[in-house]
């Protein structure tokens, strides 16, 4: 929790930097993930989804952000979303089709969609 008050703070301070704004996201992805572990009868304060969001509007060509963001909406059961995130990131890193079948998000039709786009 420290370090999402750290990394707010960063953020309020360069709030143009991406790397501030994607590791905002992925500690709040972190916290999102273990509330419920740690207090299963509370709703979970955290939504990381905006901050990914946000992350990928400062970094529209960041292959990384846009990997972790396909994987938090996985994780999550967004799977409606990923495909569109997935055709942006082949547009952005065609290379990366080859391995796109590791990909914890991976599921059939995937890769004719991503094809497609």
């Amino acid at each position: 929790m420290k370090a999402r008050e750290a990394l707010r703070k960063a953020a309020a301070i360069e709030s143009k930097y991406y790397v501030t704004a994607f590791r905002l996201a992925r500690t709040e992805h972190a916290l999102e993930t273990l509330h419920p572990w740690r207090y299963p009868d509370t709703p979970n304060p955290y939504n990381a989804h905006p901050l990914y969001q946000a992350a990928a509007a400062l970094r529209p060509a960041g292959i990384a952000v846009h990997q972790a963001w396909a994987r938090y909406l996985h994780g999550k059961g967004r799977t409606e979303e990923i495909p569109d995130l997935v055709r942006h990131l082949l547009a952005i890193y065609p290379p990366f089709y080859p391995t796109l079948k590791n990909e914890p998000y991976f599921m059939p039709g995937l890769l004719t969609d991503a094809a497609e786009g």
